[in-house]
């Protein structure tokens, strides 16, 4: 027979719609771990300071967090109807005078290993679900409930990604992010930054800029969240770096205002939880310590990678800087850097904040569930990576942030860890796909470890990916694949029985229908001698092109940095870029790109006129009719890829040495992430038969293309690229035949 109803009573005082989250996140995980009615109790409501112009529209009381959520899932009573219920029924009360920042909860189930325990509670109180029909939690309740479980259960993870938004919130953000497409995120309070001002000569605005180029890529969309979105002065170094950047306190009042004016509770705090829920669909997110919206969103956005990726170990929370209270602890790019041993993400940090305030100043790694148990203390479920717990060692998992054993990527050396550490991710990706593809396990067993496992974990990856169900159905994918490689690879070696496919022709002269016959329609390429010779363009020398338009300010990157890296973009004038290219040599010299649409469109529509004519094979009047300009120096290379759509390449100046390889050889190519190859570089010395089976059978068009001369490549034929001296090319891609099959490409 089950007992009579229990109770927690759970007082919050109001504060800001964040604060009251993490409250009621702590009260709602533990009416689910004790099996408890929950009664919420916003405590002097009437008292509390107004966060919001807004008033709920079902009674004119400033609304609490509640009229923003969907029903909770827990049982829940008022405290009205509580108060009923007791009156009726009395029982046994306790009233627990718990800070819970300074509190940890554990479950009667769970037989707590000492050691474990005091790693992960410290000086805090430890409790456990009385004995009592009402249990009452006066507060203050304040804090990230992955401080206040110990060894929580699956099902309590689960309990606390059920508090959802309410549908109108929900659909509104929902909206706002589909608009944006691909984003990251960022919440940057500068109010928290005129606090601290001045403080040994920080320039606040810088430090965060490094930081975010170091962990968020400068050519993708960046959404950031603020309190003082219209401070220009402030941001301009951010936004001048992040040049494709919205405002979400801007864009949600004015692109969506009449949306958000008839919310069911509008106004600022609306405004706030409508910008917080945008930023959830962020795919790499920075955040400010101290900051509970912060700490929210980085939850929900690393949750969301783990759903996304296949090996999911998660990444270190990204922070813009260190945050005041933290302001002298080691940090580097984002990140808070791990100086010591520790079971918990908390224990390997040597900050010097007491046990309460470590509750509430941030999220830990710890809130993100777990795969596995490891101990009676559970293993860090996304730890900051670090030196190996003293009670069991560190797991390297297939999409793992190490560079080395226990190595944590800040530590290791290298003046990029977020790069170093998504080549990682990458290579760990290649190799679960290549196991799904039947790869030698000894052989992957073997790579994991280069990248820096130890011999018995490389092993363990690889043995127990084998038998994943997730593997599994990815090896029964392979198989159809492999029917298609075959399908692909045998129609190749027929289509080279005929002597001409097996060489690219030069030609001097051919008609329209004769291109489409033989060139276009079978995908074959070719090399359209002096069919530019005549151009104006052809004859482009740098000090010509100076002369041309050398006033005209170009943007310009250097082709071996990292995209959003420092140097890795410049802005000159035209007459300065082409005297850096031309004397340059080597992979850190600069390079341009030119259209009339999209990249430094003046300067493509001033040498527009330079262009010759190829009404033949092209649409005089299509839009990017006049090209695609690169501009390089000697020795700049494009590694090994494809393209979308059928091009052709026009040669100015300069010569360019192609390798070229069949669409038909795709199979060979280990081509795992979008048009890309993992083979960069075919003349790489470690490019080699071993590590890339079936390349030794690709046949390698090799063809230099001189000043005057068009090559034309096909839909999906492979090719690389290297400048044997400052050249200028300009690639077209409007033929008079369709050649929209990048439309229906498959990108996820």
């Amino acid at each position: 027979m089950p007992g009579p109803e229990r109770f927690l009573v759970f007082n919050i005082i109001p504060s800001t719609l964040a604060e009251d989250f993490l409250a009621l996140e702590q009260a709602i995980g533990l009416a689910h771990v004790t099996d408890r009615t929950l009664v919420v109790d916003f405590a002097d409501r009437a008292a509390a300071p107004p966060r919001s112009d807004a008033r709920a529209r079902s009674g004119g009381t400033r609304p609490t967090l509640l009229d923003f959520l969907a029903p909770l899932t827990v049982t829940t009573a008022t405290p009205t109807a509580f108060e009923g219920h007791m009156a009726g029924a009395p029982g046994a009360s306790l009233d627990l005078a718990l800070d819970l920042a300074s509190a940890v909860f554990v479950d009667h189930r769970v037989e707590a290993e000492a050691a474990a325990l005091a790693d992960f509670a410290g000086a805090r109180t430890v409790f456990r679900d009385p004995q009592e029909r009402v249990l009452r939690l006066p507060g203050p309740n304040r804090g990230y409930y992955s401080r206040l479980f110990f060894d929580p259960r699956p099902s309590l993870h689960a309990a606390i990604a059920g508090i959802k938004p309410a549908a109108p919130y929900a659909a509104l953000a929902r909206q706002i992010a589909q608009s944006l497409g691909r984003f990251n995120g960022a919440r940057i309070l500068v109010g928290d930054i005129h606090k601290l001002t001045p403080y040994r000569g920080y320039d606040y605005a810088r430090e965060i800029l490094s930081n975010l180029a170091d962990t968020l890529s400068g050519d993708e969309l960046l959404v950031i969240s603020t309190d003082e979105p219209d401070n220009a002065d402030f941001f301009a170094p951010i936004v001048s770096h992040f040049t494709r950047h919205v405002f979400a306190e801007t864009l949600v009042p004015g692109d969506f205002g009449r949306t958000l004016a008839d919310l069911p509770a509008a106004g600022d705090a609306a405004l706030a939880w409508v910008a917080h829920l945008v930023l959830r669909s962020a795919q790499e997110f920075a955040g400010t310590p101290g900051d509970a919206f912060s700490g929210i969103t980085q939850r929900h956005v690393a949750i969301a990678q783990a759903g996304r990726d296949l090996f999911f170990e998660s990444r270190p929370f990204k922070f813009t800087y260190p945050g005041a209270a933290t302001i002298d602890v080691p940090f580097e790019s984002g990140q808070y850097l791990e100086t010591r041993p520790g079971r918990f993400s908390w224990n390997r940090l040597d900050w010097p904040l007491g046990d309460a305030m470590l509750s509430r100043y941030r999220e830990w790694p710890e809130a993100i569930p777990a795969q596995d148990k490891a101990g009676a203390g559970r293993e860090s479920a996304a730890a900051e990576s670090g030196p190996a717990a003293s009670a069991a060692p560190r797991r390297f998992t297939m999409s793992t942030t190490f560079q080395g054993a226990y190595v944590p990527p800040q530590l290791s050396p290298g003046r990029d860890p977020a790069t170093a550490r998504r080549a990682v991710e990458r290579d760990m990706q290649a190799i679960a796909c290549d196991l799904m593809f039947g790869a030698d396990r000894p052989d992957l067993i073997r790579r994991v470890e280069a990248l820096g496992a130890p011999p018995a974990e490389a092993r363990r990856i690889i043995e127990s990916a084998y038998n994943d169900p997730l593997i599994a159905n990815g090896r029964a994918m392979a198989t159809l694949l492999r029917k298609r490689d075959w399908l692909l690879g045998s129609m190749e070696r027929q289509r080279r029985l005929w002597p001409p496919a097996g060489t690219i022709e030069r030609r001097s002269e051919i008609g329209a229908e004769e291109f489409l016959e033989r060139y276009y329609a079978p995908g074959r390429p070719v090399i359209l001698t002096g069919a530019a010779a005549t151009w104006r363009a052809a004859r482009w020398m740098p000090a010509s092109l100076a002369a041309a338009a050398g006033e005209i300010e170009v943007v310009w990157h250097a082709a071996a940095e990292p995209r959003g890296a420092p140097g890795a973009m410049g802005r000159a004038p035209f007459a300065r870029f082409l005297d850096m290219a031309s004397r340059g040599r080597g992979p850190h010299a600069p390079y341009l790109l030119a259209d009339e649409h999209a990249h430094n469109a003046a300067l493509a529509r001033r040498l527009r006129a330079d262009h010759g004519s190829l009404d033949e094979l092209l649409d005089p009047g299509a839009l990017q009719a006049g090209g695609m300009l690169w501009m390089g120096a000697a020795n700049a290379f494009t590694p090994l890829h494809h393209d979308l759509v059928n091009c052709l390449v026009a040669q100015f100046a300069g010569r360019n040495r192609f390798k070229i390889i069949a669409a038909g050889e795709v199979a060979k190519l280990h081509n795992h992430l979008h048009a890309i190859s993992e083979i960069e570089d075919i003349e790489a010395p470690e490019t080699d038969a071993k590590r890339f089976p079936g390349l030794a059978e690709v046949a390698v068009h090799e063809v230099t293309l001189a000043p005057g001369e068009i090559l034309y490549l096909p839909l999906a034929w492979w090719y690389q690229v290297r400048a044997e001296e400052f050249g200028i090319t300009a690639t077209y891609t409007t033929f008079r035949w369709p050649n929209d099959f990048y439309r229906s490409y498959p990108a996820r």
